[in-house]
């Protein structure tokens, strides 16, 4: 590993320190969460994911652990990894694991250069983090995941998707004022997958919410 891994005990070398009181956050995430029906959204990104025991998953971006730390009580036998460049988040990932009662190795880098050798993971996901990237960012992140897949693993993703409501693409305008987002809306993911080598990438669920269409979309590595 040449990132960090991420600890909340004061004598590790890598010691996260907890982070200081966010008012924008905690005032606004609990709406952000309800509009969005997230723990439903993730719900069906962890389903689709067939996750068994012996399983290695990597949450790529994985913010504040919920994805990573849901994974992990969905199959306690899987080993499950999160990783991220805040430390805020990753204090609040390690926490939220601690608190379930669940290990999980958390480690602070971004996601553009991933901490594991090649073929070392069965599943890589990312929720709610590729419509903040340039498509050469989404580009590089999804063919790192490519690298690091066992033959036949999987990339599974759960973003912003097409909208096709008044609604949907005027919220579309305030999370995509500087166009990351473009690929989502216009349904390019499928072809991004495709590019960074995967095959048969499609877009698997949809997910309507009160922010919007959510997708998740699946692709493979030969």
């Amino acid at each position: 590993m040449s990132a960090p891994l991420a600890s909340s005990d004061p004598s590790h070398p890598h010691f996260i320190p907890e982070p200081t009181y966010d008012l924008f956050y905690e005032t606004f995430a609990p709406i952000w969460r309800w509009a969005l029906r997230e723990r439903e959204t993730r719900q069906v990104l962890i389903e689709r994911l067939a996750i068994g025991p012996g399983h290695h998953v990597l949450d790529v971006g994985c913010g504040r652990g919920e994805t990573t730390v849901m994974v992990k009580v969905h199959e306690p036998n899987a080993h499950v990894y999160g990783i991220d460049p805040s430390p805020a988040r990753l204090s609040r990932a390690i926490g939220r694991a601690q608190h379930a009662g669940y290990r999980v190795q958390f480690y602070r880098g971004p996601s553009t250069l991933l901490p594991f050798r090649s073929t070392s993971i069965d599943r890589v996901i990312s929720i709610f983090r590729m419509h903040t990237l340039t498509r050469a960012q989404k580009l590089v992140v999804m063919r790192e995941a490519h690298r690091l897949l066992y033959r036949e693993g999987s990339i599974h993703i759960l973003d912003f998707g097409p909208q096709h409501s008044r609604w949907g693409n005027a919220l579309a305008r305030i999370y995509n004022r500087k166009g990351t987002a473009d690929d989502n809306l216009s349904g390019e993911m499928p072809r991004l997958l495709h590019h960074a080598g995967f095959v048969d990438p499609a877009e698997i669920a949809r997910v309507p919410t009160a922010a919007g269409n959510l997708c998740v979309w699946e692709a493979f590595r030969t």
